[in-house]
């Protein structure tokens, strides 16, 4: 005879793997997308891009931090402090990408044009590390979209 472990979560907690588990899974499908826009423009997939790619549409990171906000916004509630800490936290990677980030892709660029046109060489600088604005959007409904079905069928 089975006996079933007796869950130690309160009514409306929600099990912190399952945060997990749908933030990764935002992650992953914003970088299967990713790898997908990649292939139709320029007809080659990168699995470097699908792994770990920065930059692009679209981001990844949004897409990850706005999936968490919802769920602990609908699972522990708007007033609860791990809410105000993720979307704190949200609004710090969103800005970060779409501020440092891509003012470091910007300086990337023209970097390499330096150092191709005047140098006759290459410094092979990473020149997609940051997001536009439809990027994060993007990003941001992706992460929306899988947290609000994960909850549907939770329910």
């Amino acid at each position: 005879m089975k006996v079933k472990k007796k869950s130690n979560l309160i009514k409306g907690e929600m099990d912190v793997m399952f945060y997990i588990y749908i933030a990764a899974l935002s992650w992953s499908i914003s970088q299967i997308v990713k790898a997908i826009i990649e292939k139709s423009q320029r007809k080659k997939i990168s699995i470097k891009r699908i792994i770990g790619g920065n930059g692009g549409m679209p981001s990844s990171h949004s897409a990850t931090v706005s999936s968490v906000v919802v769920l602990i916004g609908w699972y522990e509630g708007i007033n609860s402090a791990s809410f105000a800490v993720i979307t704190i936290t949200a609004l710090i990677v969103i800005a970060d990408a779409l501020g440092v980030r891509r003012e470091v892709q910007e300086h990337s660029k023209k970097i390499n044009d330096v150092f191709e046109k005047k140098m006759d060489c290459s410094s092979n600088l990473n020149e997609n590390i940051g997001h536009t604005l439809g990027q994060v959007i993007t990003g941001i409904v992706i992460g929306i979209v899988i947290s609000v079905t994960a909850i549907i069928l939770r329910l």
